[in-house]
């Protein structure tokens, strides 16, 4: 029969909460915390960025003029001296960043001209599509068929892009309206959602 310590799971909480430390270990503790993780956000990405230097393919940097602005936008070309298809892609709320260049890349691997334009959601968000998928569509490795794909907040713009858009041949919505609201007028174009 094994003896009990007196220890037991009812009075743990009152036997072995430690006492909140004040002054200014507190405050160094907080500050090495905040360092470190503004630290690692800041390598966070490093992969990505290797990655992109390794890529085999050609990418680069164009500013798409509409409306008095420009659009910065990312752009990579498949492996092939044949023209292809373009995709528009949508980053989500994060922005564009390394780790949605990389995916620009992928596309890109696959056979596509990756377009991945640096958007905000003002209300010029459709000029902004509208402009950089028209530059896209007369590029010279483009055979003028306009796909469009986003991720989270780019997923809902993808699919109210195409919906706005007859030249699209189609759209690809990943993870989009993932806090359960869809673009308004929607319901006709999607009557089996949720």
């Amino acid at each position: 029969m094994m003896q009990s310590s007196g220890w037991s799971l009812r009075n743990w909480p009152r036997r072995w909460t430690p006492r909140p430390r004040v002054g200014g270990e507190m405050r160094r503790i907080f500050f090495a915390l905040l360092i470190l993780a503004v630290a690692q956000r800041a390598s966070a990405q490093d992969w990505a960025k290797e990655k992109l230097a390794k890529s085999p393919r050609h990418s680069e940097w164009v500013s798409v003029k509409h409306d008095g602005r420009s659009v910065e936008t990312f752009i990579v070309y498949p492996e092939s001296k044949d023209k292809k298809p373009v995709v528009l892609l949508i980053h989500d709320r994060a922005g564009l960043t390394d780790w949605f260049k990389t995916l620009a890349d992928q596309v890109a691997a696959m056979g596509y001209v990756a377009l991945a334009p640096d958007v905000s959601s003002d209300p010029g968000l459709t000029a902004q599509l509208n402009a950089v998928a028209d530059y896209g569509k007369k590029l010279s490795a483009s055979n003028g068929t306009l796909f469009v794909a986003g991720i989270g907040w780019g997923g809902e713009q993808s699919f109210r892009f195409a919906a706005d858009r007859s030249d699209v041949a189609a759209a690809l919505v990943i993870c989009g309206g993932v806090d359960g609201t869809w673009p308004p007028g929607t319901a006709a174009l999607c009557p089996s959602r949720p």
